[in-house]
């Protein structure tokens, strides 16, 4: 996903895009589950972005490992991934 965040050169167009990606544990168990059903919703393990140009050039890059700290286990075919 591209999000417009701004713009580069004093009088230029070249806009400016945040694309993320996360990484989960995995996947519900039951998609109508209530939200506060928290056992059923996977966890965040990991989460990333860019922000590039126009022309796709990276002008800042993050990447974040989530680390739950004995709150919740990390499947290790989550973190395979």
């Amino acid at each position: 996903m591209a999000v417009h965040v701004g713009h580069l050169n004093k009088g230029g167009t070249k806009m400016l895009h945040l694309i993320y990606d996360t990484e989960t544990t995995g996947l519900p168990i039951d998609y109508k589950a209530h939200v506060h059903d928290v056992d059923n919703w996977p966890r965040l393990v990991q989460l990333a972005w860019a922000v590039v140009d126009d022309d796709f050039e990276t002008l800042t890059s993050r990447n974040y490992i989530i680390n739950p700290h004995g709150l919740y286990e990390i499947p290790i075919e989550a973190s395979s991934i």
